[in-house]
């Protein structure tokens, strides 16, 4: 299933990610060369290239998101209340 598509494209996946991750966007044309670059170095070596590091999960990045938000709307609020509280009177 997926779980042996990923496993057997791992080392393009994470490339690609990689890549993605410094340049934010990328042509086709330069995904595709990117591809056939990594594919073709796993050809010539017989050695076992190292596991790639893991990438965050979307379920952590989203949490990690949700955290700032929550964050920020905390020191929205205290900010907004310390500007209440230093108002003059009859405001």
């Amino acid at each position: 299933g997926i779980k042996r598509i990923l496993n057997t494209h791992q080392r393009e996946l994470h490339t690609l990610t990689a890549n993605l991750l410094e340049r934010e966007t990328m042509t086709a044309g330069e995904i595709k060369a990117l591809l056939t670059q990594v594919k073709e170095q796993v050809n010539r070596s017989n050695i076992p290239l190292p596991s790639p590091q893991p990438i965050i999960s979307t379920t952590t990045a989203q949490t990690a998101k949700a955290a700032a938000a929550k964050k920020a709307a905390a020191v929205a609020a205290a900010a907004f209340a310390k500007t209440k509280s230093a108002a003059p009177a009859g405001t």
